[in-house]
């Protein structure tokens, strides 16, 4: 008969395995080796055994790597039930699993209960830690993200301005969390549309990333590439600004962390879109097709970044004047976008929008106004009136009215 410590000290180290996977961006295969270790414990250990429940929380952790965030809440919210009915609802096990839960509906737009749940997950954070612990911290950094996700950009700003004011003084300068919301509060800036302040806040995280961690540190990597962001988003005069720190930042990526790595692959798409707001349109749509093409290689179709590039390649067409195929293209990705990230996702909310106006575009002023009258009532039910995405809905529409007027 097997000694059952034999058997969970082996279960314990196919556990390390998946987080070795996980660690290495090797999703798929966290997936796979994830998903027999489940099966394998609910058969040898039983389905509420903490190993088990330990195996199906790193399976959660396996699917948002792969970007399968449907398959990722629904074991999630399993995982939450099973954990506060054997270990108790403030466990530390259940109040993690809570805290990811949060965050995988902040990321599929379930923006309001993501926000409710980090509410809950920050008084027990503070109860069990006190205010300044490096973990209540954090989880008023998700709290704020939430904000900056439903384009509550103001607000997002003062938390991270207060997080920051608490953060510096206990954690110090130099840790990875105050690092972290410097570099937080500088992407809300620029998303709030203010490029020339997020210059030198990006500057600044860049110079004490340098320092702290080093030239060739991947948050170091992720700042100057945000930094080229911002440059690219601060006006046309800085747009081969952009392009330059993008190139630069491409050749860090592929020196550090090879040309298949998913940072690597995002700067190659960032740097597709520079491309493509300075008006080089075709050296933009052999790049977005050359990157399209290996994310679906790395990280699978249905990825959200893979739907992302899509979806941008289509606005790419649009801009060349290939408008049937830009419809053909939007009208697929929207479809997928549904039904991998579901109805409510900004991701699939930004795709009815380009989808609008790209009817509108081509004259079919009956499509448009029906897809952007619509979304405008599914954006201001799902995002805050003020998100950039509202706006910019509202403003298509009133093109739009200004150009059937004119008919």
């Amino acid at each position: 008969m097997t000694d059952p410590s034999l058997i969970e000290r082996a279960f314990s180290q196919r556990l390390i395995s998946v987080r070795d996977l996980i660690e290495a961006r090797k999703a798929g295969q966290a997936v796979e080796l994830a998903e027999r270790v489940v099966a394998d414990g609910e058969r040898l250990l039983g389905p509420e055994h903490l190993e088990t429940l330990e195996a199906r929380a790193l399976l959660v952790g396996a699917y948002c790597a792969a970007g399968r965030l449907d398959r990722a809440v629904e074991v999630c919210e399993a995982v939450l039930v099973a954990y506060s009915r054997v270990v108790g609802p403030d466990h530390a096990d259940t109040v993690t699993t809570r805290f990811n839960l949060a965050v995988i509906y902040r990321d599929i737009g379930r923006l309001d209960e993501s926000l409710a749940m980090f509410e809950t997950v920050l008084h027990e954070h503070i109860r069990e830690f006190g205010a300044e612990h490096v973990d209540t911290l954090a989880a008023r950094r998700e709290l704020a993200c939430v904000h900056r996700f439903a384009g509550r950009l103001d607000e997002a700003i003062r938390h991270y301005e207060s997080i920051l004011a608490s953060a510096e003084p206990a954690l110090g300068a130099d840790h990875w969390l105050t690092q972290m919301l410097h570099s937080d509060l500088a992407g809300t800036v620029l998303t709030a549309g203010r490029a020339t302040e997020a210059i030198p806040l990006y500057e600044t995280v860049i110079a004490d990333l340098t320092r702290a961690r080093g030239a060739d540190h991947p948050e170091t990597l992720i700042a100057r590439h945000s930094l080229a962001g911002a440059y690219n988003t601060a006006g046309r005069q800085q747009m081969e600004r952009a392009i330059e720190l993008f190139t630069a930042g491409l050749a860090d990526h592929v020196r550090l962390l090879g040309a298949d790595h998913p940072g690597t692959l995002n700067v190659r798409y960032n740097l597709a879109g520079a491309y493509k707001s300075a008006g080089r349109v075709a050296i933009a749509i052999g790049q977005f097709e050359s990157v399209l093409a290996d994310r679906t290689r790395i990280l699978g179709a249905d990825h959200p970044e893979t739907l992302r590039t899509r979806d941008s390649l289509a606005g790419a067409y649009a801009a060349a004047g290939r408008t049937d195929e830009s419809v053909t293209l939007y009208e697929a990705v929207l479809a997928d976008r549904t039904r991998v990230l579901g109805p409510d996702h900004p991701g699939t909310l930004t795709t009815r929008n380009n989808l609008g106006e790209i009817y509108r575009a081509a004259g079919q002023f009956d499509l448009a106004a029906a897809e952007l009258e619509a979304l405008l009532v599914d954006a201001e039910r799902v995002l805050d009136a003020d998100h950039p995405l509202t706006k910019t809905i509202r403003d298509n529409l009133t093109v739009l009215g200004e150009e059937t007027g004119q008919r």
